[in-house]
Formats: structure tokens, sequence, C-alpha cells
């Protein structure tokens, strides 16, 4: 409802996005990040939900460090789990 009134909110796009991801539409899903993170640059948050939910390594790390770099508050731990889990996945154990 809220893109109906103002479709230049990245927070609804975000949620959205979150929504699709969750429910299995990826695609759907990548497309609302990015008009989010479009919207509004420093959006950490749509950033990590495109990489969260990539299923390309290169995309997911490319996304997940730009969410590191704009975010430094107690989530970052959180991203960078995850980093590292896509390193250990793809063959990087020893970094």
């Amino acid at each position: 409802r809220a893109l109906y009134f103002d479709d230049k909110l990245p927070d609804a796009y975000y949620i959205r996005g979150m929504y699709y991801a969750t429910t299995g539409r990826n695609k759907l899903a990548s497309d609302d990040f990015e008009k989010a993170y479009k919207l509004n640059p420093n959006y950490w948050l749509a950033y990590y939900g495109k990489g969260y939910y990539s299923d390309d390594s290169v995309e997911a790390l490319k996304n997940l460090l730009k969410a590191a770099s704009l975010h430094h508050g107690a989530g970052s731990i959180k991203i960078f789990n995850v980093i590292s889990s896509i390193l250990s996945n793809t063959g990087f154990h020893d970094l």
C-alpha cells in the first residue's frame, strides 16, 4: 500500500523485497532491493538483502561487502558471518 501512495520509499521496497525473498521469489526480491538502494545509496539493508538472497556467490559478496561498508552497528557481526559462510562454502577455508 505504501508504494501506491509514494513510489519513492526505499523502506517499502526493502520490506516488499523481504516478503518476496521469504516466499521464494528471489528475482522479484532482488529487483526491489535494487530499487531501494537506488533511491537511497546508503541503505545498507537493501544491499544486505540483495546479497543474502542471491544465488550468485560473487554478486552476494559484492552486495554484502557494500552493506558492511555502510553499516557500523551491531548488525555488522551478522553481515560478516554471512560473508564468512559464503567464502567457506566456495572453498576459501583458510582466510
